[in-house]
Parts: structure tokens; C-alpha cells; sequence
């Protein structure tokens, strides 16, 4: 009897530590899967803002690169209008230089001269054009004249009597039609 009472207990403290181990590694799993569930929470969450951070990183290289390509094509748009700018200038300067050795030159000369309301005063001319303003200045003996610099060509008049001066130079022309195509054109440079 004895040996059963104590195969009894035993049985009875087998099955309680059963329970107990049980319960134990139920427990443990229980730990494991919430450690598990934290562990990848904690991942995804990392990995997440790992992401974010790596898109923020391409947009801002994408937005860095754009710009970057912006800014050479305005710098190449701008070193080409440049470019046309000053070819349409030089371009404009042989001409004018051209005009300026043909007879429309000496026409021009003359119609100015013609219009020209004369009353004294002094005419303002080029060395090189002396010869095309000789017949003026026989016919208006009151009229000084004088040698100045001009890049192109023409004339100016000065009268003291109307406090004004009349330009009909090329050169004044020119500066006009720069100002104007640099105010006009869309060539901002």
C-alpha cells in the first residue's frame, strides 16, 4: 500500500510538473512568438524608414540632377544667343561698313542736307566724308564745320540760334537699333 500511495504521489507530482512544463513552454512559445512579432514589427518599421530615407535620397538626386540639366541648357541657350547676338552685330557692322563706301551713302548725305533747315550753326562731320559736304558748304558759307570721330558715317548739326542739334549719324542710328533689339528682341543678355 505504501508503494502505491507513493506511485500515486509520484503519478500526481508527474502529471502536476507535466502541467507545469507545459504551461512553461507554452509560455515560452508564447514570449518567443511576441518577441518574433516585436522583432519584425521593429524590421518593418526600420526597413520602412530605411525606404523612406533611400526615395527621399533619389528624389533629391533626381530634383539635384534636373536642375544641374536646367542650368547648362540655359547656359548653353544663353552662350548661343550670345553668339547669334554677336554675329547678327558683327554682320550689321559690315554692312554698314559697305553702305557706308557705296553711293546710297552719298545719297543719303544729300537728302539729309536737303532737309536740313540751315540757319549758321556748325556741321559735324567725318574726315572721310569731306568730299560729299564740299557743294553744302559752298552754298551755306554761314555754316562752320568741323572733323569728329564716327565709327559709320553721317552728320551732325549744331544751331545755336534754335539751341539744337540734328543727328543724322550712323552711328546714333546703330546705338538706337541695339537699345531697341536688346529691349525687344527676347535676347536678354
Amino acid at each position: 500500500m505504501e508503494n502505491e500511495i507513493l506511485n500515486g504521489i509520484v503519478k500526481d507530482v508527474e502529471e502536476q510538473v507535466g502541467l507545469v512544463i507545459d504551461q512553461i513552454n507554452y509560455e515560452i512559445a508564447q514570449m518567443h512568438d511576441e518577441q518574433i512579432t516585436l522583432f519584425k514589427e521593429g524590421l518593418q518599421k526600420e526597413q520602412e524608414t530605411y525606404l523612406d530615407k533611400e526615395l527621399d535620397d533619389l528624389k533629391m538626386l533626381a530634383v539635384t540632377k534636373s536642375s544641374k540639366a536646367k542650368l547648362k541648357t540655359k547656359r548653353d541657350l544663353l552662350a548661343l544667343r550670345e553668339e547669334m547676338v554677336e554675329a547678327l552685330f558683327t554682320d550689321l557692322k559690315l554692312k554698314l561698313d559697305d553702305f557706308v563706301n557705296s553711293d546710297d551713302y552719298a545719297k543719303m548725305i544729300a537728302k539729309n542736307l536737303e532737309e536740313l533747315e540751315v540757319d549758321g550753326g556748325t556741321l559735324v562731320i567725318r574726315e572721310e566724308d569731306k568730299h560729299l559736304y564740299e557743294e553744302f558748304l559752298k552754298n551755306h558759307q554761314d555754316v562752320k564745320c568741323e572733323v569728329s570721330r564716327f565709327k559709320f558715317g553721317g552728320f551732325r548739326y549744331v544751331t545755336e540760334k534754335r539751341d539744337a542739334e540734328y543727328d543724322f549719324s550712323l552711328d546714333s542710328r546703330y546705338d538706337e537699333q541695339i537699345s531697341w533689339f536688346k529691349d525687344n528682341s527676347g535676347f536678354t543678355l
